[in-house]
């Protein structure tokens, strides 16, 4: 007789915060969009707090910016920084959109958007093996021994 399983029962209690921490040409290529997205963030939440006409958003946007992008270039807590950069480009499209003058960098819609998703295709695929959280959380080898003797009954 054949015993089924559901498959929701195969699933392990064990949720990882990072899906993957591939190397290689993968690898390079995941450090390659985290690098962008970190400096564009970087480079833009420094230009809206150097502006001379900086208001309340543009202050608000680089205070996300800012940590996330620094974040990003160095591949730590990578979903939580793309969640956080995913919040800034937001905020600079709903400004774009509202007419405020938050920023004094030139950001087009479409540029905005590509940001955005590739920020997300980033909190999706993981961090990448280049990264501090594959360092600090990444794939551990378990040695099990083996027992020689059987185990006595107690």
């Amino acid at each position: 007789m054949r015993r089924t399983v559901a498959p929701h029962a195969r699933r392990h209690g064990l949720q990882r915060f990072f899906s993957t921490f591939p190397g290689g040409l993968p690898g390079l290529g995941l450090l390659l969009l985290r690098s962008t997205v970190g400096s564009l963030l970087l480079t833009q939440g420094i230009a809206r707090l150097a502006a001379a006409n900086a208001g309340f958003e543009a202050w608000a946007l680089a205070v996300v910016a800012i940590p996330s992008g620094g974040a990003l270039l160095l591949g730590l807590l990578t979903p939580a920084a793309c969640t956080l950069a995913a919040l800034s480009v937001l905020g600079a499209m709903a400004t774009r959109v509202a007419g405020i003058k938050a920023c004094s960098v030139p950001e087009g819609g479409l540029t905005l958007g590509l940001l955005g998703i590739i920020t997300a295709a980033l909190m999706m695929l993981g961090p990448g093996a280049f990264s501090l959280d594959a360092r600090l959380f990444g794939r551990r080898e378990i040695v099990v021994p083996r027992r020689r003797e059987p185990p006595s009954p107690t």
